[in-house]
């Protein structure tokens, strides 16, 4: 169970469910996010679905987690965030919140439809810019180590223990980390911090 307060393991924080809010920097969205076994999951299959933040800033961090995804599943890391958009889709109740900023992908890269449309868009990428240097070796239904790093302008996305995607930031800002929740089940687990 993750703990319902911040436990400092130096150099690290261990992120916990008091760390998050929603994307917006509204309350933590307890319909689109829940605890899992353990883990942080973002909740699909719903009609409307909301990213997280981090509630503290950072500039430069070492932000690493293992995440678990389903056959077809997509979801992201996004970092020096821009800005937060909310709006309600038409005829529908619930309401949509999504970080915008730079993405380090997280896909099934066979089944996802919009993985399959290409590199770009795939698992590790920075996503829509930068391609990851190949394939991410990620078993569908079972845990994945990552890592995001940032630097100065540096940054760097990991998975599975190799790095792949490594580029230089035009400029650089404090800024909250956000979970992306794309409306597939999503499990991250051992969210650690240091910054």
């Amino acid at each position: 169970m993750i703990s319902r307060r911040a436990i400092l393991l130096a150099p690290f924080a261990v992120l916990d469910l008091n760390d998050w809010v929603a994307a917006d920097g509204s309350e933590f969205p307890s319909t689109s996010w829940k605890v899992d076994d353990g883990c942080l999951k973002c909740v699909g299959g719903l009609a409307t679905f909301q990213d997280i933040k981090t509630r503290k800033l950072y500039e430069d961090f070492e932000f690493t987690f293992e995440f678990k995804m389903l056959k077809g599943g997509n979801s992201g890391v996004k970092y020096q965030i821009e800005k937060s958009d909310k709006w309600q889709p038409k005829g529908l109740e619930g309401f949509h919140i999504r970080a915008r900023g730079p993405e380090m992908q997280l896909s099934d890269d066979k089944e996802n439809v919009d993985a399959r449309k290409g590199p770009l868009k795939q698992c590790g990428a920075l996503y829509d810019k930068i391609a990851a240097a190949h394939p991410a070796a990620v078993k569908i239904g079972d845990f994945t180590a990552a890592k995001l790093m940032k630097r100065g302008l540096d940054v760097e996305h990991w998975i599975g223990g190799e790095m792949l995607v490594r580029y230089r930031l035009a400029t650089a800002r404090q800024s909250s980390i956000a979970l992306q929740n794309h409306g597939d089940d999503v499990w991250f687990r051992n969210l650690k911090i240091e910054s």
